[in-house]
């Protein structure tokens, strides 16, 4: 009886490097989508975020009748060293955070209140233009609060609190969005949210498809587009300073 030889069947070179760019085009195909699907859990792992601090934020102004303040312009203590981001420490309790009293009566801030819903997910401190230094993410995390512009005439509170009542327009008037990844000296900038009086925008955060989301006085979470923020809207006449930035009075 004659054997039967098996054949081996080999892949010639050509068709070797076919199936290699078959398979790079489909990654090149399904890798945006794949990143852009991450970049969407994140904005709304941000958005989630931010409604909890909304909500601390209307809890704070129940118990006191006034909003919390960028900073209380203290020159000793732990209430300097959160300087800009002091805003984090008063929302911390009703926003499930504990700060670290030990840290405090040292003198030390605790970097918790960059962590957590005080962090957006798409944050990166190495990203930012300056870094943060080690002493000083108590800054950092992403999210800015609504401190407003020239002096107190406009923000939920600078130095000097504000009582929700003032809030001509809460619907339309931002609490906390997230901040531009611009750091300069102690990285204050990073626990602000403002625009600059430059056209170009340069301050106004991105991050999230070249966009930010933003809590509002009135409790609602929603993503504006670096356009849509620039170009105003809503009833203020598309005036971006007096729509976003909180006019507490009608003038």
């Amino acid at each position: 009886m004659r054997e039967v030889k098996s054949c081996k069947v080999h892949f010639t070179l050509i068709e070797l490097l076919v199936v290699i760019a078959i398979i790079a085009i489909l990654a090149s195909m399904l890798l945006p989508a794949l990143n852009q699907s991450r970049e969407t859990a994140r904005k709304g792992a941000c958005q989630g975020n931010l409604k909890q601090l909304g909500t601390a934020v209307a809890m704070y102004c129940d118990d006191y009748n006034r909003f919390p303040l960028l900073q209380d312009g203290s020159t000793s203590g732990y209430k300097y060293l959160y300087n800009f981001a002091r805003w984090k420490r008063m929302l911390a309790p009703y926003a499930g955070v504990s700060i670290d009293v030990g840290l405090e009566a040292s003198n030390k801030p605790d970097p918790v209140v960059s962590t957590g819903v005080f962090r957006c997910p798409s944050w990166a401190n190495e990203k930012m233009v300056k870094p943060l230094p080690a002493n000083s993410l108590q800054h950092g995390g992403g999210y800015g609060w609504n401190h407003g512009a020239q002096g107190e005439a406009y923000g939920l509170g600078t130095k000097t609190h504000k009582a929700p009542g003032s809030v001509y327009k809460p619907s339309e008037t931002i609490a906390i969005a997230d901040s531009s990844d611009i750091a300069t000296g102690n990285g204050e900038k990073a626990a602000l949210y403002y625009k600059d009086t430059e056209a170009s925008g340069k301050v106004v955060g991105d991050r999230h498809s070249n966009g930010i989301n933003a809590a509002w006085v009135d409790g609602h979470v929603s993503y504006l587009t670096r356009g849509e923020f620039l170009t105003g809207g809503g009833t203020w006449g598309g005036n971006w300073k007096m729509m976003y930035f909180l006019r507490s009075d009608q003038k």
